[in-house]
């Protein structure tokens, strides 16, 4: 397994080099299998391949893995034995669950407390790319995470893209608060980051409908807006929001701002 000190703790320091990371990937359809690997070699990452849960636990046995990703849907040892497995031998390792079935294995998954985190079939590479950088970077979460950007403002949802797929944080943009509402309802994010001026509308409505939805209403919210005025800092205080960050902002500094706020809401 890769030693921590090869990974800086500083925000601003260069990434990794991925080819220190070791990736195990389980799956017994060959075919997807091979996609699989090629996706994360093609990152930089050293990959190895099994097409079951027995040959993965001998791949374990003979080589450092740094990360396990296993298909669920396999004969003889399917893969939440091979996540209780690894977990009872290899605690630290992580293991990332693949399923196609989510219908069926959502709440299963959802509820486990042994698996690192999931991905859905046909699997979103960029979602792959960074639930690798979440688990494998030390200076970041250690577990996946999505974040709601709100903000008309293209640059603005590029730069913030950029720098929090880096710190292993999936970023859903929208330039729209009512659009950002509607995927909110339907997939609640672990944090909302949004600007207060819109076309016809103000950020604080956003605010307000999911403070007042039962689903939605823990759901920590940092407003970033050029309109850091004194009445717009009070009405934040007001409305319980977790952070208030003025534009111009520092990319790095609001990425450990952003961390800083995950991490307590998971203790």
């Amino acid at each position: 397994m890769s030693e921590n000190t090869e990974h800086p703790s500083d925000p601003k320091a260069p990434d990794p080099d991925l080819s220190a990371f070791h990736i195990l990937v389980v799956d017994d359809e060959e075919d997807v299998l091979d996609v699989f690997v090629e996706l994360i070699r093609a990152d930089g990452y050293r990959v190895s391949g099994a097409e079951s849960g027995e040959k993965a636990l001998e791949a374990l046995q003979k080589e450092s893995i740094d990360l396990v990703l296993t298909d669920l849907m396999m004969p003889g040892m399917n893969g939440w034995q091979l996540l209780a497995a690894i977990k009872q031998d290899y605690e630290s390792i992580p293991v990332i669950l693949i399923t196609g079935f989510i219908a069926e294995q959502g709440e299963s998954i959802l509820t486990d407390r042994q698996a690192d985190g999931y991905l859905i079939k046909p699997v979103d590479q960029r979602r792959l790319q960074v639930l690798l950088k979440a688990h494998l970077f030390s200076q970041n979460l250690g577990r996946s995470a999505e974040v709601v950007l709100v903000d008309d403002d293209k640059s603005t949802l590029q730069a913030v893209d950029e720098i929090l797929s880096k710190r292993g944080i999936f970023v859903a943009g929208f330039e729209v608060p009512d659009e950002a509402l509607q995927h909110i309802l339907a997939s609640p994010p672990d944090l909302v980051i949004l600007d207060l001026l819109f076309p016809n509308a103000s950020g604080f409505d956003l605010c307000k409908a999911l403070h007042q939805t039962p689903e939605t209403q823990d759901i920590p919210i940092l407003i970033l807006t050029a309109e850091s005025s004194k009445e717009n800092l009070l009405q934040a205080i007001r409305l319980g929001i977790q952070g208030f960050v003025a534009k111009p902002f520092d990319p790095n500094e609001l990425a450990e701002r952003i961390l800083k706020i995950l991490r307590q809401s998971d203790t």
